[in-house]
């Protein structure tokens, strides 16, 4: 089967705080989870915790004005709870996108294994353009999936680019602060690029992190073995 993915929270907090908390999530068994958490005005590390799930840093990446940290979690069964995510000093506001992908492989700690590589990158404010690339290495597979997730302005307008479908985009003006996802199986990806589309980079600059997520290898199976009937004719 192909990875597919679900929207598990979403949110803006215009709180000054150290801790903030996420709406109730569901994860299905065996699923990968990736917690993206963005601050403003905070320098320092960020953790999180919650629904029986164990946490592993992916990356994180700042420019001048926010913080960008991605988390990846796995687990054989189905959870329910509340995250929390942690900073060590106060933050004007903070956002999260937290995100599950189904059919991914399963090695490792954590969904270490499903994690196959990351790439980031971070922009000061004043910038104008059109795009922001992210470039990976070479795909270890076409059928695996990639996820990107950007930090902007809460006046910046983004949008993903034609192959990529936007999972989600959210923003506050109190601290003029937003943070949006995309993701793509890896055959519409074009040249190993995550692109983030038709932005204006006005006062707060970007921080963003791309990762490739690996399809299990019993999934991957399944996808050719069904492949191959209909080349044949069968179920057709």
């Amino acid at each position: 089967m192909a990875i597919t993915t679900n929207l598990l929270a979403s949110a803006y907090d215009s709180a000054d705080a150290t801790v903030y908390v996420t709406s109730s999530i569901t994860t299905n068994a065996n699923s990968l989870i990736l917690a993206a958490f963005a601050t403003k005005g905070h320098s320092g590390t960020a953790a999180v915790s919650g629904a029986s799930l164990s946490f592993a840093t992916v990356a994180t990446i700042s420019n001048v004005a926010m913080r960008l940290t991605v988390f990846r979690a796995r687990r054989n069964n189905s959870n329910t709870g509340v995250l929390s995510f942690s900073i060590s000093a106060g933050a004007t506001a903070a956002c999260w996108i937290v995100s599950e992908f189904l059919n991914v492989d399963g090695s490792g700690s954590a969904g270490a294994g499903a994690v196959v590589q990351f790439s980031s990158t971070a922009r000061a404010g004043g910038l104008v353009g059109g795009s922001l690339d992210l470039s990976l290495g070479a795909f270890a597979s076409s059928t695996n999936a990639f996820w990107g997730v950007m930090t902007r302005d809460h006046n910046d307008s983004v949008s993903p680019a034609a192959t990529f479908v936007e999972l989600a985009d959210v923003h506050g003006t109190a601290a003029a602060m937003g943070l949006e996802s995309q993701w793509t199986v890896g055959a519409a990806a074009v040249d190993n690029v995550v692109t983030f589309d038709t932005f204006l980079v006005s006062r707060s600059g970007v921080a963003a992190i791309a990762i490739e997520i690996a399809q299990s290898a019993g999934a991957a199976a399944a996808q050719l073995f069904f492949k191959r009937l209909l080349t044949l004719g069968v179920g057709a």
